[in-house]
């Protein structure tokens, strides 16, 4: 049975987006999400697809949550959580946020990058925090710190 976990980075403010983009540009920060799912799975949101060039990034094999059924080159496209239960693998949820409002709490844990700043946004990570502990920090920079929260 797959295993859920969440990834994502947000702002002071919970901005996760702006007019289907990053509101900040932090190479250490995408390059930390990189190497974190280097050779995993991942599921994302259709908005999130499109927003990332609509191709799925290399190395990583994507799954597309969408109630589209037109298909997406280098991707499966899903319609449902069911069509993952059977996978024997971790999955990062990497979203949007309808995204991760639906997979947060089927989650063992959430590695949350916390850019220490404020942005503007039209889209915000959604509260986690009475369903999760936070056990550690990962990585600390001047610009974001990788919080490692676990469900309780």
């Amino acid at each position: 049975m797959a295993e859920f976990k969440a990834i994502a980075a947000m702002a002071l403010n919970r901005t996760i987006g702006i007019n289907q983009q990053l509101p900040w540009c932090i190479k250490e920060e995408l390059q930390w999400f990189r190497q974190t799912t280097l050779h995993q799975t991942l599921l994302m949101g259709r908005k999130t697809f499109e927003s990332m060039g609509a191709r799925p990034l290399p190395q990583r094999t994507t799954y597309v949550l969408s109630h589209q059924t037109v298909p997406l080159d280098g991707v499966k496209t899903i319609d449902s959580i069911h069509d993952l239960e059977a996978l024997d693998s971790t999955v990062w949820i990497c979203g949007g946020a309808h995204i991760y409002e639906q997979f947060i709490p089927l989650c063992s844990e959430i590695i949350l990058s916390v850019i220490q700043d404020i942005y503007d946004g039209d889209t915000f990570f959604p509260p986690f925090e009475h369903l999760f502990k936070q056990k550690e920090i990962l990585k600390k920079t001047a610009d974001f710190e990788v919080q490692r929260w676990i469900h309780i």
